[in-house]
């Protein structure tokens, strides 16, 4: 499968969260290359996530994803925060799910190791 087709539950996903004018912005622009986000001096400028699927090596294929402030006031601020915890909770989410079947290709592949090593046992020795 080409990179660029790539699904995004299936990219290593790479957030930006902090405080207001903290420069997530201003990191999503110089990772991805491009002038995604705005970057302004004004605190709060970010109102929704931003995201990008891109190559990033040595990692392949990724989503950076930049966030409002965690630390923003008012109605509208508190709107900005939830939509900031969300998307740590999907990061979070698709992390545990990573490691999951990390964890499942290493046991299979534990079992194929042990499986070779009695074959060669059986092999060279004969059963029990």
């Amino acid at each position: 499968m080409a990179l660029n087709q790539t699904p995004a539950g299936e990219r290593v996903h790479i957030g930006f969260f902090g405080r207001r004018n903290a420069g997530k912005s201003s990191l999503m622009n110089a990772v991805t290359g491009q002038e995604l986000a705005v970057v302004s001096e004004v605190k709060g400028t970010t109102t929704d996530p931003v995201s990008k699927t891109m190559e990033l090596l040595p990692l392949g294929p990724v989503m950076v994803i930049d966030t409002p402030g965690i630390d923003d006031e008012g109605e509208l601020g508190d709107l900005r925060v939830r939509k900031s915890r969300k998307a740590i909770q999907q990061i979070l989410q698709e992390a545990d799910e990573s490691c999951a079947k990390i964890a499942e290709q290493a046991s299979q592949k534990k079992e194929e190791a042990v499986k070779a090593v009695i074959g060669k046992v059986v092999g060279t020795y004969g059963s029990c």
